[in-house]
């Protein structure tokens, strides 16, 4: 049972199967028996040699066997050359089809495969969208980029295609083996003794080595891409700061590392071949040995070096190949632990949920009743009974010192975090996990680094649309509510042009306007402003104060995150927050004449 519990191979079946969805398991069991047909092709194909050999030494075969003098005499052959050549002609055949058939099975279990690689990704991606915000705050991009990106393909190719490959080249050195020890047992005995404990020293000499590796080169590939990923985003600095020469140095340093890692893995996967190929013709050598002074037969000579040397054609690639799969197994071990977390997740669920979404209504107040929350790896609450009543229409401003829950509190009413105690009722309804998808449609967010897409700017407007599907008539409509036109106008190709990575062709007062004109698009009716205009210079700040003024006449809620007193000056009332704790309710004008504006 213990046996069993550690077993590689049944490990590796059990998760592969507790991985893949029932159709791709259908897919992966066509796949098996087609590799199965090919494979006894192959055994019978390598069989069909055997009687060419004793022919070309002893005519007299022919007659003396009776499949063979039935084949004869049934197609009317007038000489023993004659039967040889269409012998010789059919076995050819054989290998032409079996191998034809091979690169076809090859084509349709790669696309099968590849198949089940995008569907892994597929689950893994809609799997973190499931994750709390939290989540994203404590994984660094790079592991999770590396866990979407690079493991579905390293689990088909590394540990889906090892267990096909093991089972159907295991059938045909099986089918091999038996052949032989029914036509020769001293050969069957010499094969499985030599071979067989090469199989096996190789295997336990090198597996612990290669699981190794690869544990060490997962952990090295995501420290890598954080490394390239903050040279290439922080251009701007590294060029400042003549820094190149360090993001570059750290890049290629754990490059080097890997790849010599890499080159070690790589001599470990090819010495198996190197060592099975020695032993074969020392193989070779023994079986000449025995026969030259244990038998006075010379024929037998030819026929028995002649099994043996076809036996262990065929059963060296296929040694070798279950050897790769089963170091493959080992050296991917980490796979599984990774994939391990969704195998239970439901992704037909999750897209059904995305596109069936009830408008939920806000008609009158959003209530914030006695809201307290705690990081988890906290002692003290970030926020602590917080009460507040919300109506619409209303500018609402948050005013505090960096670190006292402003931020906090605006990703609890956004649901990115969840409160421990209190409640959020919207028209006295209770904000739950029922109805959250619901209430982010009703919500727009206008954050300090707007997320831009390197798309046209329509497409950054309608952000998540094809854009066949865009509503170019909406996206012109917000474009000039958010006073985004004149700009517009201006661009090469208007709506069409590309604005860049991350925005890099256009100012920051420009991506603030293009968040704004995002929230219109989806008919946001609660826009949250968070630290929005923070780094933009005062001209640019009042313009786009002056956009948010103008959605008063469309009844939209406004809340405004700021630490500067002059981004509140439209607000109805403003909020002062102080350790975690409303300590204050103001109106811009007293809140003026408290701290005075600097010129």
């Amino acid at each position: 049972m213990n046996f069993i519990k550690n077993n590689l191979l049944i490990l590796s079946i059990r998760n592969a199967i507790a991985t893949l969805t029932t159709k791709q398991l259908r897919k992966a069991g066509g796949i098996s028996v087609l590799t199965i047909i090919t494979g006894s092709l192959d055994v019978f194909g390598l069989a069909a040699i055997i009687p060419i050999i004793s022919i070309s030494l002893d005519f007299s075969i022919i007659h003396e066997n009776k499949y063979l003098s039935f084949l004869y005499e049934r197609f009317g052959f007038s000489t023993d050359a004659a039967f040889l050549m269409a012998v010789v002609i059919g076995v050819f055949l054989i290998f032409l089809f079996k191998n034809l058939l091979y690169i076809l099975i090859s084509y349709y279990q790669s696309m099968i495969s590849y198949d089940i690689g995008a569907e892994l990704s597929k689950k893994q991606f809609v799997a973190y969208y499931e994750k709390d915000f939290s989540f994203f705050q404590d994984h660094n991009s790079s592991i999770l980029y590396r866990n979407i990106a690079s493991i579905p393909p390293l689990f088909v190719v590394n540990i889906f295609l090892p267990i096909l490959m093991i089972f159907s080249e295991g059938f045909i050195f099986i089918s091999i083996i038996t052949a032989i020890a029914i036509y020769s047992f001293n050969v069957f005995v010499l094969l499985l003794l030599i071979l067989g404990s090469t199989f096996l020293l190789i295997y336990r000499s090198t597996k612990n080595k290669i699981q190794l590796l690869g544990e060490q080169i997962n952990a090295l590939n995501p420290e890598a891409t954080r490394h390239l990923f903050q040279g290439i985003y922080g251009y701007t600095d590294v060029k400042l700061l003549n820094k190149e020469l360090h993001f570059v140095s750290n890049y290629i340093r754990v490059v080097k590392k890997v790849n010599r890692m890499r080159a070690w893995e790589y001599t470990l996967n090819l010495m198996p071949t190197r060592i099975i190929e020695v032993v074969a013709v020392l193989g070779i050598m023994i079986l000449m040995t025995y026969t030259l002074y244990f038998s006075s037969n010379p024929a037998a000579l030819v026929t028995l070096l002649t099994v043996f040397a076809l036996a262990s054609y065929r059963i060296m690639p296929s040694m070798n190949r279950i050897l790769l799969a089963f170091l493959n197994l080992k050296h991917y071990q980490y796979v599984h632990e990774i994939l391990q977390p969704i195998k239970d997740f439901n992704t037909k669920k999750f897209m059904e949920q995305q596109k069936e979404i009830v408008k939920m209504t806000f008609n009158d107040s959003i209530e914030l009743k006695n809201l307290s929350f705690i990081y988890p790896d906290r002692d003290s609450f970030a926020i602590t009974d917080i009460n507040m009543k919300i109506d619409k229409g209303q500018k609402i401003g948050f005013f505090g010192k960096s670190g006292f829950g402003k931020t906090t509190l605006v990703n609890i009413i956004m649901r990115f975090l969840k409160e421990q105690k209190g409640e959020i009722t919207v028209d006295g309804v209770k904000l739950t996990d029922d109805n959250l998808r619901e209430w982010r449609k009703l919500v727009g967010y206008v954050p300090q680094n707007i997320f831009i897409l390197d798309e046209s700017m329509a497409e950054n407007v309608a952000f998540g649309q094809l854009k066949e599907d865009i509503d170019i008539n909406r996206v012109e409509q917000v474009i000039e509510m958010a006073s985004l036109k004149e700009f517009v106008a201006g661009l090469p190709d208007g709506l069409d042009t590309k604005i860049g990575e991350h925005g890099s062709r256009i100012s920051g007062g420009q991506r603030q306007r293009i968040a704004i004109a995002r929230a219109l698009y989806y008919e946001s009716e609660i826009i949250i402003f968070d630290e929005a205009t923070s780094q933009l210079d005062p001209e640019t700040e009042n313009e786009i104060l002056d956009a948010i003024q103008n959605l008063t006449g469309f009844d939209i809620t406004v809340l405004i995150i700021a630490h500067r007193i002059t981004t509140l000056k439209n607000c109805n009332k403003i909020y002062e927050l102080k350790n975690g704790r409303i300590v204050g309710e103001h109106l811009f004008e007293d809140l003026v004449k408290r701290e005075p504006i600097k010129k």
